[in-house]
């Protein structure tokens, strides 16, 4: 689906909180595109960001969306819903800084060096879209990317969590519905978020 948002309204968002929260949930359960136009002349290119939910937590994530301040479209699917914005330069920022596709997301060096206000944000958001219930006062986090993995362990180390990562091979197809789907092995991170835990 191309959502083009008309150029003279793109607007840069605020590095605020609430944009932390959307990078870490992005990072978890969202992708971008940058990509040639149809029918465009060479070298105009559009940018969409899309993430998505799942129905119980579609208000959530469309009212946390709508304090960035960008327009977004809303598409009901069967067991999703996805949100997509158009915005070049934000999808161009995001993609040299964290990367692309699930297996190729990161983070880079920078990130654990922020303020841990705005850390504890993008941790938050990448738990709202991948963490599994807590249990035992903790939280289970898989990816398939190991670098994403790795980084986050080390953020949640420096918010004072204790963590364990575990790597899971798994076949490279997988039957689901019915149909044979590509998949990669994967990475879970545990963590307990008692800040008074001392295991590691």
């Amino acid at each position: 689906v191309e959502c083009v948002v008309p150029e003279h309204v793109y607007k840069e968002p605020t590095m605020d909180s609430n944009f932390w929260w959307f990078i870490g949930y992005w990072l978890g359960n969202g992708w971008a595109r940058n990509t040639q136009r149809n029918g465009r002349p060479d070298g105009q290119s559009w940018g969409q960001i899309v993430v998505c939910a799942p129905y119980t937590k579609a208000d959530m994530l469309e009212t946390r969306l709508n304090q960035l301040g960008l327009t977004w479209c809303k598409n009901e699917e069967r067991t999703a819903v996805k949100f997509i914005t158009s915005h070049k330069s934000l999808v161009e920022w995001m993609i040299e800084n964290f990367g692309h596709y699930a297996y190729g997301k990161y983070l880079p060096s920078w990130c654990l060096s922020m303020n841990v206000d705005d850390l504890t944000h993008l941790f938050n958001g990448y738990l709202s879209a991948d963490g599994s219930n807590p249990k035992r006062g903790g939280y289970s986090i898989t990816s398939v990317s190991k670098q994403l993995s790795v980084g986050m362990r080390l953020v949640a180390e420096r918010l004072g969590y204790a963590s364990s990562l575990y790597y899971e091979e798994r076949p490279p197809q997988h039957v689901i519905e019915g149909r044979a789907v590509n998949q990669r092995s994967t990475y879970t991170i545990h963590a307990r978020l008692e800040r008074n835990q001392t295991s590691r």
